[in-house]
C-alpha cells in the first residue's frame, strides 16, 4: 500500500475495505477490531 493511501484514511478521504483494513492489522501486528475501535475505548483498555 502507498503511503497516500494511508494519508487518505487518516483524513477521511478513502474508504477502506475491510481486506485493507487486514492487511494494515497484520502489517501493525494487532487484531483488525481494534482499528475500529474508538480512542477513547482504547485508552480504558490500555489503563488496564
Amino acid at each position: 500500500m502507498d503511503r497516500t493511501y494511508f494519508g487518505g484514511i487518516e483524513r477521511g478521504e478513502r474508504n477502506v475495505s475491510i481486506d485493507n483494513i487486514e492487511r494494515i492489522a497484520t502489517g501493525l501486528k494487532i487484531s483488525a477490531h481494534l482499528l475500529l475501535m474508538q480512542p477513547e475505548i482504547l485508552a480504558v483498555e490500555a489503563d488496564s
